[in-house]
């Protein structure tokens, strides 16, 4: 029995320019998020950060996926954690909430 070779995303014709752009703003917003946090020792925004970090790591992982489109289990991760970031930012801003 011969093996198939994954295929189910021949039609998905993700945007390159778009997965670096968005790596960059979201690599830069990691940063300046976790500088005010260690500067002004706000440690309540580390939902913030976690949810920044996931969308660094989604968008990384979909411009991986547009050069690799044979590999199913990196685009999986990729769809995980952009699709799960927003609860992160959520939960900070019931924090954020709690807290004024």
């Amino acid at each position: 029995m011969a093996t198939r070779q994954f295929t189910a995303f021949r039609q998905f014709e993700p945007s390159e320019a778009a997965a670096i752009i968005f790596t960059v703003v979201f690599g830069l917003l990691l940063g300046a998020h976790l500088w005010q946090s260690w500067r002004a020792k706000i440690w309540y925004l580390w939902p913030l950060i976690i949810a920044t970090a996931l969308e660094f790591v989604g968008y990384i992982l979909r411009e991986y996926c547009i050069k690799n489109r044979h590999e199913k289990i990196p685009y999986i991760i990729s769809q995980v954690f952009v699709i799960i970031s927003p609860a992160c930012l959520a939960a900070d801003l019931y924090m954020l909430v709690g807290r004024a």
